[in-house]
């Protein structure tokens, strides 16, 4: 099994690209920066910071800031927060100069009143101060947010004065009520703070590289007002930020948050504050190999050196992959040294699943969609050997891959082929491989549900193992938490399942479609369809309604004597007094005939 968490080890060839945002860093022409790592959920955006991190943590002229805007969300004013973890990592690199500590203790007092001006509206504060006017939270929070954007007034700072004095009780055991900071205006105190900055950071002779994570988790104002703290910053010497984030997210934040913006405004939002974006790399067919593989090898145990050994080789391969052949699982294997044998079908499973997954609609190389679909193949693979259950990993993958690539109703429509086919082996199976090299053929004979995905299913069906007579209920058992065994209709051909299936749905008892359904069926198989149908209305709980599958039945006992015996006795059974008159009609009827 593999953890749903960024990683500081290189699995997806990321490296060349954390090396490329390091050296901008680490180019002193170049601050202040602003690098945005752009890409999807699950890309890999946190696993590139750490990467660029640890390419400039050791460097003895800088100071590292990690913000996770997600963490303060709902307990704190986003941009006070950024400032203040700012403000914390240089008191924590000035503690051994008191003229500097001093600087930095001033700063996180005028954070703290700039935080007032962003929660100054709080409903938690208007109860402390003695329930302040609402009309005067309202006007002062709405002075303090443009104060914060840099698009405040001077009636604005008179407004938000008016509101520190009234709540000055609230800080009546704090040193902060006497500051002089309390007695500059916001104004003023966003210039102040930029000084002493500054001042603090060039003292140190340190650079300050933030990083800033899960920024397109936040709701649309704790994004936007996190980018407002950066841009505080962002024009300051000896500073970069690097900010990960979904592009597509970060516009949506801005539609929501700025009333009616103009569509130039959302798309130059970022440009505007990012002055490099960096996009994540999008995996192809060789590095999902080279990812399945590392994360094969590092789910059985191999050794530290033997782990690293394999990822340098996977690396180099990958950056000559434009001129050399594609990665094999063999070359992985030797690559590895004495390994266990298992280590060789996990590569070998690899290399088949690699080209799918990195094509395939609904995964398209994303690096977490690849290790939840491995979590659950692992996590079967477990189950099935806890049960003794005659089930290879190769199938399990190939049915998971099916579930994953298709949709709800195409995987529930395989799922009942399976339970409802003799012996779990669906007569589709040995049709449709019969067709992979006959495409067209292939595309007809596709049953109906599975049509709107066909180039998959062709890539798919090539997949080893073939499934035509193999016994798939125990892989259906094994997914049951997306698709339940249904009752069992063992016996049933694929006709009289279509049948049944009909019936079931069945509204009028001259329905041209029960009709077509029972007439497509060997009459032999009419008293097993209505064993099954019965089997489902036994479920049924309340009688003063026909039941699911009531009329189809009718239209069946029509056609089939033995099926009309076994309805009749079904009825008889069932207890229910006194009974409804759509059944005593139906009994009668079927008496006279």
């Amino acid at each position: 099994m593999w953890a749903d968490i960024e990683t500081s080890t290189d699995f997806l060839n990321f490296g060349e690209t954390a090396e490329l945002s390091a050296d901008l860093i680490n180019n002193p022409s170049m601050l202040p920066l602003s690098i945005g790592i752009f890409g999807g959920w699950g890309a890999g955006k946190s696993s590139l910071l750490n990467l660029v991190e640890r390419k400039i943590e050791d460097q003895d002229d800088v100071l590292i800031v990690r913000f996770d805007a997600w963490l303060y969300q709902g307990f704190d004013d986003a941009r006070a927060a950024l400032m203040e973890v700012i403000a914390i990592k240089l008191a924590e690199s000035t503690a051994t100069d008191q003229t500097l500590l001093d600087k930095v203790h001033r700063l996180s007092k005028r954070v703290n009143y700039l935080r007032l001006a962003g929660l100054v509206a709080d409903a938690g504060l208007a109860a402390a101060t003695g329930g302040i006017g609402f009309g005067v939270m309202t006007k002062s929070f709405e002075a303090g947010q443009r104060l914060l954007t840099g698009d405040g007034t001077d009636e604005d700072a008179d407004t938000l004065k008016k509101a520190v004095k009234s709540t000055t009780k609230v800080f009546e055991n704090s040193k902060q009520k006497e500051d002089e900071a309390l007695r500059n205006s916001p104004q003023k105190q966003i210039s102040a703070i930029r000084e002493e900055y500054a001042e603090v950071l060039g003292a140190l002779g340190k650079r300050l590289i933030v990083f800033i994570d899960n920024l397109d988790r936040c709701l649309p104002r704790n994004a936007i007002h996190t980018l407002e703290a950066v841009r505080l910053f962002l024009f300051l010497p000896k500073t970069a930020f690097i900010v990960a984030a979904d592009e597509d997210m970060i516009r949506h934040a801005v539609k929501e948050h700025y009333s009616d913006p103009t569509d130039r405004h959302v798309s130059d939002y970022l440009d505007k504050l990012i002055q490099i974006p960096v996009r994540v790399p999008r995996l192809g067919v060789q590095e999902i190999t080279a990812y399945l593989f590392m994360l094969f090898a590092s789910s059985r145990g191999i050794a530290d050196q033997d782990l690293e050994a394999l990822r340098v080789f996977l690396e180099k391969t990958l950056q000559a992959s434009w001129k050399n052949e594609p990665i094999t699982s063999e070359a992985a294997f030797s690559a590895l040294g004495d390994s266990p044998s298992e280590i060789k079908a996990d590569f070998d499973l690899a290399a088949r699943l690699a080209p799918i997954l990195a094509a395939a609609p609904k995964v398209q190389g994303n690096p977490r969609i690849v290790k939840r679909l491995l979590n659950t193949i692992r996590m079967r693979s477990t189950l099935a050997v806890r049960r003794n259950m005659p089930l290879d990993e190769t199938i399990i993958a190939k049915l998971a891959l099916f579930e994953r690539c298709t949709d709800d109703k195409t995987f529930a429509h395989l799922c009942s082929l399976i339970n409802e086919s003799r012996n779990g082996q669906p007569e589709i199976f040995e049709k449709l491989e019969a067709l992979q090299e006959k495409p067209d053929e292939l595309n007809k004979a596709c049953p109906e549900p599975w049509k709107d995905h066909q180039e998959f299913l062709k890539s798919w069906l090539l997949l080893p193992p073939a499934l035509s007579g193999i016994d798939l209920r125990a892989a259906v058992y094994l997914s049951r938490e997306v698709a339940p065994l249904r009752v069992s209709k063992d016996g049933l051909s694929a006709n009289a399942t279509e049948c049944f299936q009909t019936l079931m749905v069945t509204k009028t008892k001259a329905s041209p479609a029960a009709r077509q359904a029972i007439g497509a069926v060997d009459p032999s198989e009419h008293p097993q369809i209505m064993e099954a149908l019965i089997n489902e209305m036994r479920r049924t709980t309340d009688w003063q309604s026909r039941p699911a599958g009531i009329i189809g039945a009718t239209a069946l006992s029509d056609a089939s004597v033995a099926s009309q015996t076994k309805l009749k006795e079904f009825l008889d059974s069932v207890k229910v007094n006194p009974r409804p008159l759509w059944m005593q009609s139906l009994v009668s009827k079927i008496a006279e005939k």
